[in-house]
């Protein structure tokens, strides 16, 4: 309503119509969550604290189960220009997103293209060979392509064998029951509870994407928490407050 008084106001006050246009166009800026393209054919996110992130491929969008092509609107002026998500701000958005963590991902360009990778935190971790790959239970054929020149390698977290549990970001199948292997806030390696399909559903994830548990697995501890619906602002859920305690 304050914005319909001002642009009368302006009206009136005899500084044209263009200055009422960029008024309307203010406060047509859309919601969180919303998924835009901008006149290069970026794809851009709204984060819930009003600043916006980029898929850097293809790929690394369709790895979000809850994206779709067809809900990409064209962005207008408003979108376009809103500031750039900073570096670690809500909670390791930057201004690009990267693959969804857990996410099997293969490069589609340069010396390594055709390899697969696995997404932790942000990071792309390789694996030794296929028998390892299929060992821990993961399978190629769903598996996207994209750009991941962009991506470090991940110092921390290797795959050097299967004789060791699954990374962060990881979903496993422990007799029957979903869990998501994930970084508690004081850093230690646990598994999360998933209390229902709607939230399970709300991160975009894929049962296809499950894969068994083994006995590395069992030997994380529980968490004693469940993960909370994702937000349509929301890209990471750590260190958010995504947690319930069981």
């Amino acid at each position: 309503m304050k914005k319909f008084i001002c642009a009368i106001f302006i009206a009136f006050c005899g500084m044209g119509v263009a200055s009422i246009i960029t008024i309307a166009q203010a406060a047509n800026q859309h919601a969180a969550g919303t998924t835009f393209r901008d006149s290069k054919g970026t794809v851009w996110f709204i984060s819930e604290s009003n600043c916006k992130a980029a898929y850097t491929s293809a790929g690394a969008f369709v790895s979000y189960g809850y994206n779709n092509w067809s809900k990409v609107i064209q962005g207008n002026s408003s979108d376009i220009s809103l500031r750039i998500c900073n570096n670690g701000e809500t909670h390791d958005l930057r201004g690009f997103i990267a693959p969804q963590n857990g996410q099997i991902i293969c490069s589609d360009r340069d010396s390594d293209r055709g390899t697969c990778y696995l997404i932790v935190r942000g990071l792309k971790v390789g694996f030794p060979s296929e028998y390892v790959f299929k060992r821990l239970g993961f399978s190629f054929d769903n598996a996207p392509n994209g750009d991941l020149s962009w991506i470090s390698g991940d110092a921390e977290y290797n795959l050097n064998n299967e004789n060791q549990p699954h990374l962060p970001g990881v979903l496993i199948n422990d007799n029957g029951t979903i869990k998501l292997i994930e970084l508690s806030e004081n850093g230690s390696v646990n598994t999360f509870g998933i209390p229902d399909m709607k939230t399970f559903n709300s991160w975009g994830y894929n049962l296809n994407d499950v894969v068994a548990a083994n006995s590395y697995d069992r030997q994380l501890s529980a968490s004693g928490q469940l993960l909370n619906i994702r937000r349509s602002g929301q890209i990471y859920m750590y260190g958010m407050g995504n947690f319930d305690q069981q």
